[in-house]
């Protein structure tokens, strides 16, 4: 469960024109954030022309293809008999997956716990918010 205390820092640059907006992505532990390897990345990326625009959180749970749920991720995920998709977003100190498409913005789907095995992350609300857009 050393992955609970991974964080997600999302950086993006404007390029304009045909490339639009580029975002990195870059992973810290704990470790990272107390030496000076964690604000020498900051450090690079501000100088390169990166504006840090939020830092997310790793849940320490893994989808269905074992890759690591991200507070701001996009999950795709069975509900019934059809298919949902939610971002991932903390309330009340809780991991839960909300989308106004399907709950009138409303928070839904319970505790994460109940749904990562069988859910997948399909994006993020930084570089896929037409995902979840209505």
């Amino acid at each position: 469960m050393n992955d609970r205390f991974k964080f997600r820092y999302v950086f993006e640059k404007d390029f304009g024109g045909k490339t639009g907006i580029c975002y990195k992505m870059p992973v810290f532990d704990l470790d990272d954030a107390v030496r000076s390897v964690f604000e020498n990345k900051i450090i690079e990326y501000t100088n390169f022309g990166y504006k840090l625009i939020a830092k997310t959180q790793c849940t320490g749970l893994k989808d269905k293809n074992r890759k690591l749920i991200y507070e701001g991720d996009i999950l795709k995920f069975k509900s019934g008999n059809s298919f949902r998709i939610g971002k991932l977003e903390v309330f009340k100190c809780e991991w839960l997956v909300s989308n106004s498409n399907f709950c009138q913005g409303a928070w839904c789907g319970g505790a994460l716990i109940n749904l990562y095995r069988t859910c997948e992350v399909i994006g993020n609300i930084y570089e896929n918010a037409e995902l979840i857009k209505e």
